[in-house]
């Protein structure tokens, strides 16, 4: 499974900063339309923006949260599934040991020595998270980052926040809105 986690990640670097698609309204509960999947719906903190990014096909969805104004500090979440299903793919066991993973392969760009990783309870599930501050900075950088799992019933949501300004403690909007997500399923 960190083999196949690894390659997500792989090509989400690969893929960088797409195009931005169509910009849903901001401080509303949102959604989008996971085909065979259902509706994954989030409360979107007031003052931000959720939008789905363009996405070549057969890509997992990417979603990018902004604030309506300045450039102060996004983040994008990336929905992720296995096939055939596997109930172990996002249990909390799993997704501890994969956030720790993660963290501890960025430590050597980061002023951390370790990784201390957070729990995050929300609506439907419990994931975990952790946040690291980049050692050296270019200039217009982001210099914090928090990257986290949670789980939505079948769904993964690989989330990464950036920010010139600390995410220590987390951003609790930004917590809030993935904590909140919840899958509707499709209808037979």
């Amino acid at each position: 499974m960190i083999h196949q986690y690894r390659n997500v990640l792989f090509l989400l670097a690969m893929l960088g900063f797409l195009s931005v698609g169509n910009a849903i309204a901001a401080g509303a509960t949102q959604e989008i339309t996971l085909p065979g999947k259902g509706r994954l719906v989030f409360n979107v903190p007031a003052g931000w923006q959720m939008k789905v990014l363009d996405n070549p096909a057969n890509q997992p969805p990417m979603i990018e949260f902004d604030p309506s104004k300045g450039d102060a500090m996004r983040m994008r979440v990336v929905v992720l599934w296995t096939k055939p299903p596997d109930a172990t793919f996002n249990t909390p066991e799993a997704l501890r040991k994969l956030m720790q993973k993660a963290g501890e392969g960025q430590l050597f760009t980061a002023t951390e020595q370790q990784v201390d990783l957070k729990e995050l309870h929300g609506n439907v599930g419990a994931g975990y998270w952790y946040a690291l501050t980049d050692r050296a900075p270019q200039a217009g950088d982001f210099q914090y980052m928090l990257h986290g799992a949670y789980p939505v019933g079948p769904l993964l949501l690989d989330f990464t926040a950036l920010s010139r300004n600390t995410l220590r403690d987390g951003d609790k909007d930004l917590l809030g809105a993935i904590g909140s997500a919840t899958l509707v399923p499709e209808k037979p």
